[in-house]
């Protein structure tokens, strides 16, 4: 099933592998690196203030990310959804960190929350309408709306076969 999925649907795995990467990645850069970055010079920001803004941006980014969720469960487009997102956040990607450097706290708290709700809105539209997965622990594929159940050699990976149509 592993190589009948990598052979039919390798695109849709492939722009799955990149999306989870993106998305991965873009998570521990706003909630890991971020915060540690800014508790250093230019911005000096304090320990504690950077944990504060912390918990307060993930606890919105977790409202934004039902919010998305439930609007890509009544039929929002999710394609559309996340290409809006990946626009908005290369556009304001390097003036956000260019800003990091030149505003204060409350400007550098403002602009973290800014990228957690981008990252917000694209967890909430994951894993997409179909997803294929591929578990560890059960060792089968679970192909959504084909209905077919098939036995899978524990990958332990997720990837979409059909992922994230609109």
């Amino acid at each position: 099933p592993a190589l009948r999925l990598l052979r039919r649907h390798w695109a849709g795995v492939l722009l799955q592998f990149g999306f989870e990467a993106w998305v991965s990645m873009g998570f521990w850069v706003t909630s890991t690196w971020l915060p540690l970055q800014l508790r250093k010079a230019p911005v000096n920001m304090p320990e504690k203030l950077t944990q504060a803004m912390l918990i307060v941006n993930l606890t919105v980014m977790g409202c934004v990310q039902l919010a998305a969720g439930w609007a890509s469960d009544r039929g929002m487009p999710r394609v559309w959804s996340c290409f809006g997102v990946y626009t908005v956040a290369a556009g304001v990607s390097v003036p956000v960190f260019i800003g990091f450097t030149r505003v204060s706290v409350a400007g550098c708290w403002l602009l973290h929350l800014l990228l957690m709700l981008l990252m917000g809105w694209v967890l909430g539209v994951v894993p997409g309408e179909d997803p294929v997965m591929l578990q560890g622990s059960g060792s089968r594929v679970y192909a959504g709306k084909q209905g077919s159940n098939l036995e899978a050699d524990g990958l332990g990976a997720v990837v979409g076969a059909r992922c994230m149509h609109a």
